[in-house]
């Protein structure tokens, strides 16, 4: 069973796992755009209005565009987001340079909750979790739709402060206003300059 967040409700038989494990799974996407583009350019080809070099290249170009938008959408609808007593991890099949990744608790350094417009449903917004691998100085990032359960559950494992008073204490009920909330190791948001 899959609630509107995309969490599974693991069987009864599995209760020592339970509490082990929680997966949440990609959310769709409007694949409008993509799907747009890609049959436009099709549509030239087929239409023969490939005549001239300018209008082969563009068409070329809706094909290509319409494609990555296509494989960026499905890349988030077939990933999976697991929390384990360990780490996190983040698998997704069609993401073949990294089709999994394992991010221990530990090393989580922010994590963000992004609304990116007035009167905000769950789809408007947007999780961050910025995470630097042990004897490295990269910052990974990794985006997904928000999730009121997953964003309390990093917050519990890694012990990330609120970077501000107006950051909202339960997830369940971020105010629907456009802002940016911050969560980080300091607990102070330092500006970039």
């Amino acid at each position: 069973m899959a609630d509107a967040y995309g969490m599974t409700n693991p069987a009864p038989q599995d209760a020592a796992q339970a509490t082990d494990r929680v997966t949440f799974h990609g959310t769709p996407h409007n694949m409008g755009v993509g799907l747009t583009l890609l049959l436009a350019g099709a549509a030239a080809f087929v239409m023969g209005m490939t005549n001239v070099f300018f209008a082969e290249a563009m068409a070329w170009t809706f094909v290509i565009w319409g494609a990555l938008f296509l494989f960026g959408d499905l890349i988030d609808y077939t990933s999976t987001w697991t929390v384990t007593p360990e780490a996190l991890e983040i698998k997704s099949a069609l993401r073949f340079w990294t089709p999994r990744k394992v991010w221990d608790w530990a090393n989580f350094s922010r994590m963000d909750v992004l609304v990116k417009r007035n009167e905000a449903k769950a789809q408007d917004m947007r999780m961050q979790v910025y995470f630097t691998p042990p004897g490295d100085s990269v910052l990974e990032r990794e985006d997904r739709v928000f999730s009121p359960q997953l964003a309390r559950l990093v917050l519990e494992h890694t012990g990330l402060k609120p970077t501000s008073p107006a950051n909202p204490a339960n997830f369940e009920e971020i105010p629907a206003q456009k802002a940016e909330y911050i969560w980080n190791r300091s607990g102070k948001f330092v500006a970039a300059s």
